[in-house]
């Protein structure tokens, strides 16, 4: 299994999740494809761990300042209505 099946694997199951590759793949070809599919970043190896950790702090503010796609459950009452019955 390769990087692109597993990335599409992980983004089958859960559309949501930031996947940062890391690879020791460096041709730009293959980071720009797998952008492309989804990935959040792309590292190669070797990497410092100071560059993963900024990576992954990075991605994770980029996150929480998009807006989401997430709905509400079915039986979520909608704006102005109590949960209670």
């Amino acid at each position: 299994m390769d990087g692109r099946q597993v990335l599409g694997g992980l983004l089958s199951a859960r559309p949501d999740q930031a996947v940062i590759v890391l690879s020791c793949v460096a041709d730009v070809a293959t980071k720009v494809d797998l952008l492309e599919r989804g990935a959040q970043d792309y590292l190669t190896k070797p990497f410092s761990l100071a560059e993963l950790l900024a990576r992954s702090a990075s991605s994770s503010a980029a996150r929480r300042t998009r807006p989401t796609t997430a709905r509400p459950p079915k039986h979520w009452p909608g704006p102005g209505r109590s949960c209670r019955r």
